[in-house]
């Protein structure tokens, strides 16, 4: 059965025909189904049928052209690719596309990882794992907070951007958005960012 709207499986269809292209593979489209949540994507998963009639799950995410979080998608790309096959749990990456005449749209797609999400209405999802998932959670987040960047590929957005200088250039670019979409003057949020500016990284040596 063909899951989504027209539209949709005409989607499907064409990135059936590009991953075929892609991977030199037969696929053939079963289903697309939009996931909803995201907010600087479109985001899709796309049920193809391989060579050997087995089922494979694809995410296929495309840019769009207003999104709540303003991203470049090469970053995001980039950022997956520093951490494959390693213990941080992101999907393996199959295809950057940052043109938009295949598909309409630049994207990116990745295979899906298995798995459910929990309801976040659900108190009791995680019992009685509650412990052991958090340790893994603070686990992940520390291997990615000291991840080493020497040969990441996120170096090669820019070549003016450094270890000592990326903090400050971030830090200047979401205190100007966040001023300029703010109300009126935050004193609390202005506080946090005098601190952040009083305690940037120290240059690295070398």
């Amino acid at each position: 059965m063909i899951h989504g709207t027209k539209q949709d499986k005409i989607l499907g269809q064409e990135f059936s025909v590009f991953l075929s292209k892609k991977l030199k593979k037969k696929f053939s489209f079963l289903s697309i189904q939009r996931i909803f949540g995201g907010a600087s994507r479109e985001t899709y998963r796309v049920a193809l049928k391989d060579e050997d009639q087995s089922t494979v799950n694809f995410i296929y995410r495309r840019s769009q052209n207003s999104s709540l979080i303003e991203t470049d998608q090469k970053t995001e790309y980039f950022a997956y690719s520093d951490f494959q096959e390693t213990e941080v749990p992101v999907p393996t990456l199959i295809a950057l596309e940052e043109s938009s005449d295949v598909l309409g749209a630049p994207f990116m797609v990745m295979e899906e990882l298995p798995g459910k999400v929990a309801s976040p209405f659900d108190k009791d999802a995680y019992i009685p794992h509650e412990a052991e998932i958090g340790q893994q959670f603070w686990e992940i987040l520390g291997k990615i907070a000291s991840h080493d960047l020497t040969n990441s590929k996120l170096r090669e957005l820019s070549e003016e951007k450094t270890l000592n200088n990326c903090g400050k250039e971030q830090l200047e670019y979401w205190v100007e958005v966040i001023r300029k979409d703010s109300l009126g003057v935050e004193p609390i949020l202005e506080a946090a960012i005098r601190q952040l500016q009083r305690s940037e990284p120290l240059p690295q040596l070398g």
